[in-house]
């Protein structure tokens, strides 16, 4: 809802179509400006600092590039979308949430987040701590990488 109505895309026509072609518009480089709640220093200060405090802060944009942005998932019934997104160091995620949102005529917040790769490390290497308890030291080694 906004302002007293119902805002979204058209269902009339082919809603995952026109999502992904909204999403569509975000890949590339762009300006993002950070939000308030993160650990940027102005000043020698967080921001989340400032934030906590009820004061507002001038914050630069950076520049970040979205590699990829795909629609998995479409619920109409609850106006859920789940997406994968292959993004640049330093994009705030909540922030494209909240951009992707405004672009559907409506306002957005994450659900669930889930970090896949970071640098060389991906998610499908990784391994549970429950797990990685039931292994020896052989099996462990495996697992281990070595910082030099």
């Amino acid at each position: 809802m906004k302002n007293g109505k119902h805002v979204g895309v058209d269902v009339l026509g082919d809603p995952i179509a026109e999502i992904q072609n909204i999403l569509d518009t975000f890949i590339g480089e762009t300006q993002q400006i950070p939000p308030m709640y993160s650990a940027i220093k102005i000043n020698g200060k967080k921001l989340y600092e400032y934030a906590r405090e009820g004061i507002a802060v001038e914050r630069n944009p950076r520049k970040i590039t979205i590699y990829k942005i795909e629609l998995i998932n479409f619920n109409e019934e609850k106006k859920e979308l789940t997406i994968k997104v292959e993004c640049s160091k330093g994009t705030y995620i909540r922030v494209l949430a909240e951009d992707i949102a405004e672009k559907l005529g409506t306002v957005g917040t994450i659900k669930n987040l889930e970090r896949t790769v970071v640098g060389d490390f991906k998610i499908e290497d990784a391994i549970r701590i429950d797990e990685l308890e039931k292994l020896n030291i052989e099996e462990i080694n495996k697992y281990v990488i070595n910082v030099e």
